[in-house]
């Protein structure tokens, strides 16, 4: 059976429940195929004089103190899970070089042993950029699925020598959306680009038909960061509730931490409208399938997405989304099948547009909607697709 290392730029751990949880569900999917384990480092906070010790002994010996980190991260797949301490944090190359050398060394140390056939990078900022070093040292080809945009990062990424060159050197790029291609800098690529989306498991997002004798529910799903557009959510909130004629309703709101709820609260109380809105702020990874079953509409008020695995996961139980214009809402969208988009920023669009189906004047039938992303995201697709993108770098 051949190995797989799989190196995640982040991934669900005791710290952080949430993070690259699709990274892990794509792993699993592909555990029958092939010996796949994960590689995972975390940065350890220390004092500024154990920075600068830090700092001082790595530009003395070029090596990072590391330390073996079990059950940190959950299992399976198996994870060569590590952590590393902190330096002085100022110059980026001295950052990527203490970072890569950090991952360099455990490897020696724990993974050499096992020697992997391939190494899969998601995201080339920073698994790309370790992959690539990792590879070079070990001679192991490497493939990246990029999920990020540059814009989260604001990096520039046209002028980054490191990420070009573990791009261009890449055995496969792997994109999750379309919007990627014209955001990177991929004329000088000279391998293959696939545009793959994400991987949903249907067993997990189950069909679940509408009940239509109960409130009607709004999900919103995501991490109180700009991308999302907290603001446009609460005013979409507040439209709603003014030209509503049923009050039957509820805004669900999940994932937000307590700096999201707080905002949503400070925006929403003062205009009566708190009351009709349920804030989640933290919750398990197991319980997402059932909020997606339960809600009647999926909202996203995002500007920008490179899939949007929240929009997918409530189609495949069956939901309609309302979104935004968003890039990634792009990679899932059927007019008049799945959905209704707006324009970014829209508030009023958004409002009248969950209106018109909490009338009942726009309809979409629950298994059509499933379809349109089982078809292209389920376990069967998925696993196919994977499986001949590892297939060719392996034999190549």
């Amino acid at each position: 059976m051949k190995k797989i290392l799989i190196i995640p730029s982040w991934y669900p751990s005791v710290d952080h429940y949430w993070s690259g949880t699709f990274f892990r569900d794509q792993a699993l999917l592909m555990q029958d195929q092939f010996d796949i384990r994960i590689l995972a480092g975390k940065l350890k906070k220390t004092s500024r004089l154990n920075r600068i010790i830090n700092t001082l002994y790595f530009l003395l010996t070029s090596r990072v103190r590391v330390k073996n980190l079990p059950s940190h991260y959950p299992e399976p797949p198996q994870v060569f899970g590590f952590e590393y301490p902190d330096k002085i944090n100022r110059f980026k190359k001295l950052n990527r070089r203490y970072e890569i050398s950090a991952y360099r060394r455990f490897y020696k140390k724990t993974v050499k042993k096992w020697r992997p056939d391939l190494i899969h990078a998601h995201a080339t900022f920073m698994a790309g950029i370790i992959s690539h070093s990792l590879s070079k040292e070990n001679q192991i080809p490497y493939i990246i699925t990029e999920h990020n945009h540059p814009a989260f990062s604001k990096m520039k990424v046209t002028s980054d020598n490191a990420y070009l060159t573990a791009i261009n050197q890449a055995a496969r790029l792997l994109l999750v959306g379309k919007s990627l291609s014209s955001a990177l800098d991929l004329s000088g690529l000279k391998h293959p680009v696939e545009v793959v989306g994400n991987y949903v498991d249907e067993n997990k997002f189950s069909l679940s038909l509408p009940d239509n004798s109960g409130k009607f529910v709004v999900l919103f799903v995501g991490f109180f960061i700009t991308e999302k557009d907290y603001d446009t959510l609460t005013v979409t909130i507040k439209k709603f509730s003014e030209i509503t004629t049923d009050p039957d309703f509820r805004f669900r709101i999940v994932g937000c931490g307590e700096e999201g709820k707080k905002k949503i609260v400070d925006d929403l109380q003062h205009d009566g409208v708190i009351n009709k809105v349920e804030i989640f702020p933290y919750v398990s990874r197991e319980e997402i399938p059932e909020f997606h079953k339960s809600c009647n509409v999926f909202l996203s008020t995002s500007r920008l997405e490179t899939f949007g695995i929240a929009m997918c996961e409530t189609m495949m139980c069956g939901k309609p989304v309302v979104s935004t214009d968003n890039k990634g809402f792009d990679e899932m969208y059927v007019p008049e099948v799945n959905g209704i988009k707006c324009r970014a920023g829209d508030a009023a669009g958004l409002a009248e547009a969950l209106i018109a189906l909490q009338k009942k004047e726009i309809v979409f039938d629950p298994i059509a909607i499933r379809n349109s992303v089982l078809e292209k995201f389920g376990t069967n697709a998925f696993r196919q697709k994977l499986l001949a993108i590892y297939n060719e770098a392996l034999q190549n």
